[in-house]
This record gives C-alpha cells, structure tokens and sequence, in this order.
C-alpha cells in the first residue's frame, strides 16, 4: 500500500564517510521514536539533542533535513538543542544511508524500515561501507 499521501523526500545522498559521521552521532546521542498525538495521528520521529548547536547545524547540512528547537533545562545550566526529523520518507532514507555503520540504534532502524517497506528501497537496505 502506497503511502502518496505522505510529503516527498528532502534528504540529500550523503558520502560515505558522512552516513558514517551521522551514525555515530545518532547511536551515541540520537532517538527514533514512535508517538501518537492527542488527536490520534502517530508517526516516528529521529531527534539528536546536544548542548554544542554547531553539532547539530552539521546534522542539518550533511542531511538537508530536519528543523531546531531550543530550551533551557534548568537555570545555570547550558542550553540543550534538538535536531529533528519528522518527516516519514527523510527519516526512511537517512536510517537507509546510516544502516550499514548503526550498532546501538540498528535493530530499531530496522524495524522502521520493515514497516515503512513501501516507501522504496528496503530491498537494498543501506549500503556496503567503502573499503
């Protein structure tokens, strides 16, 4: 079943050594995570949150997706950033291009991916890292 009504990919086709880059960031400091909004609608979200905004300004670019949110967490204390991703299809083909170097966040990856199979590419899930 084709998801049409779903807003096209924005990522862009990251190198090699940046899937790599990006995997390690989000398997020590990131979250995929499945929600459903009080008024009933669900959907998965990939979110990285640091206190360096240069990080995630480098998860923006490298992507081209996503959007920032800041917040305080207690007075004195440094401002923590978040970079998320929320749309369905950016978040299928970035889990694609960092599959092949995810450890801590692989099998939760991999259950994106079965169950968004429909939005293309599953078949090649990731991609061999370059020797």
């Amino acid at each position: 079943m084709a998801r049409s009504w779903l807003k096209p990919d924005t990522t862009r086709e990251m190198s090699d050594p940046e899937a790599a880059w990006l995997a390690g960031v989000f398997d020590g400091e990131g979250s995929l995570v499945f929600y459903r909004r009080p008024n009933g609608k669900t959907g998965w979200a990939i979110s990285i949150v640091n206190t360096c905004q240069e990080l995630l300004d480098r998860c923006q670019v490298v992507t081209g997706a996503g959007y920032f949110g800041s917040k305080r967490v207690n007075s004195g204390n440094k401002p923590q950033y978040t970079w998320m991703v929320q749309r369905q299809r950016n978040i299928a083909s970035l889990l694609r291009q960092m599959l092949p170097w995810l450890i801590v966040k692989r099998e939760k990856a991999e259950a994106f991916l079965l169950q968004w199979r429909d939005l293309g590419g599953v078949a090649q899930v990731g991609r061999a890292p370059a020797s």
